[in-house]
């Protein structure tokens, strides 16, 4: 929920931590002897199994809501309040001069920092070279970060395409990526970025950043009437939605967990997002492999002005990797698809 707090291209960011994030990060913190936690509830999702999380560290928690200070993990040290106002009154503890003592202490801690970086180039996020699958959605994750506008929003739904834009997208500012995070909200994603869109929009130009609102087929379904109000507000909201006929974060539970039963996750009516868009007096385009330049279809089309609905096909069976299995450790990190994996649902 932090991410864009640290722009994801500081040499110390690590990424995601938990049951989508990378296995660097989530080996530097089982091997960590100290963690600040500022803002953090220590939530499932990031732990994993409790008891094995952060074993060896010693935790200071920072949160404006006493009920979650030792929940889930016991801190050595917690301070109540706002995170914000709490840091501002721990600098000023910290002259200029104490400062300069701290920065060169961390001098010290070179090895500690070589050890991350090498982590992180050893466990990259795993996908093909875009040549090979430019449609493959880390591709598109990355690829969008660098066609859209770097001041962006970006909101996504509930599913694979919100683990992947979590991953991959380089976040760089606070408050550009909206997403409901563990609630699993699906339908979120649409009216999400319509309120962003209004809230930043200059009453004077009537113009307003651009916001991605990155979408399932499964998801757009929840609030896909929204599409009126959006035409009808004609703000600049591209709805790009990541196509594999599926509920994926479900098939994907039930190909690596449930000896693949498949059940109630495959979409046997697929409906057109490209024509229902069309339907509401939007732009749509459809893109698929059968294109010759699928990224540059979908340059041309964020290329233009206004609202628009992107419906983008994707392979039905590609998963969110890492992932740590429901009930494991961290440390148990799944990196790879299983030989037995099926593209059949």
């Amino acid at each position: 929920m932090a991410l864009g707090a640290i722009p994801a291209d500081d040499p110390h960011f690590m990424g995601m931590l938990g049951m989508h994030g990378t296995k660097a990060t989530n080996q530097l913190l089982d091997e960590a002897d100290l963690v600040l936690a500022i803002g953090a509830r220590f939530d499932d999702r990031a732990t994993g199994k409790v008891a094995e999380f952060c074993p060896r560290a010693t935790i200071a928690h920072i949160d404006i809501d006493p009920a979650e200070i030792g929940k889930i993990k016991n801190p050595f040290l917690s301070l109540v309040g706002d995170a914000a106002a709490i840091l501002t009154r721990l600098l000023a503890f910290f002259p200029r001069g104490k400062m300069s003592q701290l920065r060169h202490h961390s001098a010290h801690r070179a090895a500690w920092l070589a050890h991350a970086q090498i982590l992180r180039g050893t466990h990259p996020l795993a996908h093909p070279p875009r040549a090979e699958d430019p449609l493959h959605p880390i591709n598109l994750c990355r690829f969008l970060a660098g066609t859209l506008p770097a001041d962006t929003i970006v909101t996504t739904d509930v599913g694979q395409h919100q683990m992947w834009v979590a991953q991959a997208w380089p976040f760089r500012a606070p408050r550009t990526f909206l997403t409901s995070g563990g609630l699993g909200t699906m339908g979120f994603g649409l009216p999400a970025a319509i309120g962003a869109a209004l809230a930043l929009r200059d009453s004077r130009s009537r113009s307003a950043r651009r916001v991605a609102c990155i979408s399932g087929d499964g998801s757009i379904l929840m609030n896909i009437q929204e599409l009126a109000l959006l035409a009808e507000l004609n703000l600049p909201v591209a709805v790009l939605i990541f196509n594999n006929g599926h509920l994926g974060l479900v098939r994907q539970q039930q190909e690596l967990f449930y000896a693949q039963n498949y059940a109630a996750s495959r979409f046997h009516a697929v409906p057109d997002f490209a024509a229902l868009a069309r339907a509401f007096g939007l732009r749509g385009v459809r893109i698929d492999s059968s294109d010759t330049n699928p990224l540059a279809t979908l340059a041309d089309a964020l290329a233009q002005p206004g609202p628009c609905v992107i419906d983008i096909a994707i392979h039905d069976a590609a998963l969110v990797l890492p992932m740590v299995p429901p009930g494991a450790a961290n440390h148990q990190t799944i990196t790879t698809a299983p030989q037995s994996a099926s593209s059949h649902a």
